[in-house]
């Protein structure tokens, strides 16, 4: 790929660096353009439907109530779906914002639902997922409650204290007394999978 437009294309989107521009659905096809000059093959674009957006106070436009997942895949093999039932297997997810359900501070903290359920058609248990952008380690906790193993990474040093608190709370860990399965262990300190990144 032509290093000039890959760095235009940074610039432009800012779509991995938090709290630059925000990324709406009109830039999804050309992350699915850059996405394809690494074997990457666009698959769906899976909405997130709030239930109670943050109330529009000026009232001279439609309120956020939605946020997009782009879904690709890369390579020939065929990709891990599992496919629920037929009423699961809709794009879309409707729940709550975080006003409903965080457990920490972090700003943008996902649901579990949503995340759990992305888990459950796109891996199985056993697997390794990697969240490059863990904030409150949400896709960790969901991991461990899947049976799935992790690793995250986050910049923030504050954000990583956020997710080892949650990985070591005791109500994480009902299958290591219930099923004494290997996923249900607690955590050590080498196997939380959490590091701060140093720039």
């Amino acid at each position: 790929m032509n290093k000039t437009k890959l760095k235009i294309t940074e610039e432009n989107l800012n779509i991995f660096k938090a709290g630059k521009k925000k990324c709406n659905n009109k830039l999804y096809g050309f992350v699915g353009w850059v996405a394809k000059q690494y074997g990457i093959r666009t698959r769906t674009i899976f909405t997130w439907c709030k239930s109670n957006p943050v109330p529009s106070f000026r009232k001279v436009n439609y309120p956020s109530a939605t946020e997009y997942l782009w879904v690709g895949s890369k390579g020939t093999k065929a990709w891990v779906f599992n496919f629920k039932q037929q009423k699961e297997m809709k794009n879309f997810m409707i729940t709550a914002n975080g006003s409903v359900y965080k457990e920490t501070e972090h700003p943008t903290e996902k649901p579990k639902e949503l995340v759990k359920h992305l888990l459950e058609i796109h891996s199985n248990k056993g697997d390794l997922v990697l969240d490059c952008f863990g904030g409150s380690g949400t896709t960790a906790i969901c991991c461990k409650e899947l049976g799935r193993n992790f690793i995250i990474f986050e910049l923030s040093e504050n954000y990583c204290k956020m997710a080892e608190k949650r990985l070591s709370q005791e109500s994480l860990f009902p299958l290591a007394i219930n099923k004494k399965e290997d996923y249900g262990l607690h955590p050590t300190s080498k196997e939380v999978g959490i590091r701060p990144t140093i720039l």
